[in-house]
């Protein structure tokens, strides 16, 4: 081998490690690149992952933010109805103990008013005629909202003698009949006495509540109406009426 040759030898050697030391170069540059890329796109995936779970926390915290602020206003609201129910009760309690101490007194007044009748000697007969004139002087009847418990304070007598002695009458022996009584009697009176008084004014006098209603009881009981009462009367007597009604 000459000396050319063996140069040539060295030379083609030389490239071919040099060819190899390229390809192995490359090759390990190919896995490299390979392991770096795989690698930086797992990392891309978890870096989105975790901006996608703190996208839903966040949401999530939002949302629990906005369910926090809606159960405090709720929890206000309920709040405001416990006190608003407190004082209703606090006033409740308070009538309640106002009606107790007046159901009381009442009693007492009633235990009172029983004794004192109890000691009064007198028949049912004689309690009746008693009862009659302390309503004329009085003109209970002339209320058409006096109820029997009003009467019996006015009078200072129980409930129950009042009704006793109402038991006694041949007629009118309910309450509402006995004031109806009453006051188509005092009505009788004023048409004759005030005879230019318009019958709303003798009804509202006599203790009728409504004009209706005192016609009906008036035609009812003496079978013609006030105004035909107050002529037949009037002419009777003698009396002017400028304004018939």
């Amino acid at each position: 081998m000459t000396i050319d040759g063996a140069i040539l030898q060295n030379i083609t050697i030389a490239v071919t490690i040099v060819v190899v030391a390229l390809v192995v170069a490359l090759m390990l540059s190919f896995v490299i690149m390979r392991r770096i890329v795989g690698h930086n796109t797992r990392l891309a995936e978890a870096v989105y992952d975790e901006k996608e779970h703190a996208k839903i926390e966040r949401e999530k915290l939002v949302d629990a933010t906005t369910m926090l602020e809606q159960g405090q206003e709720h929890l206000s609201e309920l709040q405001r109805e416990l006190n608003a129910a407190k004082q209703r009760l606090m006033a409740d309690e308070s009538r309640i103990k106002e009606m107790e101490r007046a159901l009381r007194a009442d009693d007492t007044t009633q235990v009172v008013e029983q004794q004192a009748d109890e000691m009064v000697p007198m028949t049912a007969e004689q309690l009746m005629s008693h009862i009659d004139r302390r309503i004329d002087e009085l003109g209970l009847h002339t209320n058409p909202e006096i109820k029997l418990k009003d009467i019996a304070k006015a009078l200072g007598l129980t409930q129950r003698r009042i009704l006793q002695a109402l038991k006694t009458r041949a007629e009118d022996k309910t309450l509402a009949e006995y004031l109806t009584t009453k006051r188509l009697n005092t009505a009788c009176r004023l048409l004759v006495e005030q005879p230019n008084w318009k019958i709303e004014a003798v009804a509202s006098e006599a203790g009728f509540g409504a004009v209706t209603t005192f016609r009906t009881i008036f035609r009812k009981h003496f079978g013609i109406s006030p105004s035909q009462y107050r002529e037949k009367k009037c002419m009777m007597e003698g009396i002017l009426v400028e304004n018939e009604q």
